[in-house]
């Protein structure tokens, strides 16, 4: 059996998803990288950021934009 290595960008808001086909999560948020880090570390990080995603929350350092 011959192996390649292989790697892939995959964007998404999905939770499942992310957890599902990473194996390294990079947090992008006003054109800065704000959070980086395994799956395990995701899921288990009090980074105000990756905790306002993770739980769905209005209130952190994530704000809508106005227009």
């Amino acid at each position: 059996m011959i192996k390649s290595k292989v790697s892939s960008i995959v964007v998404s808001h999905v939770l499942s998803t992310i957890e599902r086909t990473s194996t390294r999560i990079l947090m992008l948020y006003g054109g800065k990288f704000r959070w980086e880090g395994s799956v395990h570390d995701f899921k288990n990080s009090e980074d105000p950021y990756v905790f306002q995603f993770r739980n769905g929350q209005l209130n952190g350092p994530m704000q809508p934009q106005e227009i």
